[in-house]
């Protein structure tokens, strides 16, 4: 067993993007030359960095709806600041929060109406709920702990997936790479190094063996057991070939069963 698996653990990478979270589990079997194979069924999950996004951009949807910060071309401008920004610099969701989308020297005029927030050409996104002088509106009542609830699903998302992969690895799976864009979110993992993919490159590149997701096969006529009581109560539907035999058709022949490894030529990402 341990020359079949001579790290004696196996590891499993996802990696994070805009659109989806690509998950995929390997063990070492060989390291001259080095060979890996799958020992999960690879996921993949829609829960990427743009659907935190869109959970922003209905959020601001609502928040700004009775606003002259509602229209359809404010609310893409300040979804896209919320992205080159407070998105990608989030990390603890006791710090107050802001979406700059103006200039500083705003203080009135275009880029401020104090009822919903906008001071000084940015949104604040508050840690608790205060009234303006000109308003008893409160100000934008979105907490850190609201920003946070914005990358929850995703966040929620992948540690699902994770954990079926490491149930379907039965347990071989001792270490966890979070590699792509979306990994460089502080909130998402703040203790990681993001690879930008190059692991899973390597990876791909050494893998001897990939479990499957799916059963494959083909259909075909089985033939007939008299003594099969499945096949009895089917016997409507029996064909005899002038050669002799007497078939059964819509039978399914697994070709490659769902959750076992695939050997042979292995189709390499580009």
């Amino acid at each position: 067993m341990q020359n079949q698996n001579p790290s004696k653990h196996g590891f499993l990478i996802a990696d994070a993007g805009g659109g989806t979270l690509d998950i995929s589990a390997y063990a070492i079997k060989g390291t001259s030359p080095l060979a890996m194979e799958e020992i999960a069924p690879p996921d993949c999950i829609f829960a990427g960095s743009v659907f935190v996004s869109r959970r922003a951009r209905e959020f601001l949807e609502e928040r700004l709806k009775h606003s002259k910060y509602g229209t359809p071309d404010a609310i893409d401008h300040i979804t896209r600041r919320f992205d080159e920004t407070t998105k990608r610099l989030f990390r603890d969701r006791h710090d107050l929060q802001f979406i700059p989308f103006g200039s500083p020297l705003d203080k009135v005029g275009p880029y401020y109406d104090s009822t919903v927030g906008i001071r000084s050409g940015q949104l604040r996104l508050k840690t608790k709920v205060e009234y303006s002088q000109e308003s008893v509106q409160p100000l934008i009542d979105m907490t850190s702990t609201a920003v946070a609830n914005l990358f929850e699903p995703s966040v929620d998302a992948a540690v699902t997936s994770i954990k079926r992969q490491i149930e379907a690895s039965n347990g071989m799976i001792r270490s966890v790479f979070l590699v792509g864009g979306y990994a460089a979110s502080p909130w998402l993992f703040g203790s990681k190094a993001v690879a930008d993919g190059a692991i899973g490159f390597y990876c791909d590149h050494h893998v001897s063996a990939r479990m499957s997701k799916f059963m494959y096969g083909v259909e075909f006529l089985r033939e007939v057991d008299p003594k099969d009581p499945d096949h009895v109560a089917r016997s409507e539907k029996l064909c005899e070939l002038p050669s002799g035999p007497r078939l059964l058709p819509d039978a399914f022949d697994c070709i490659l069963a769902r959750v076992s490894p695939s050997y042979g030529t292995v189709a390499k990402l580009n």
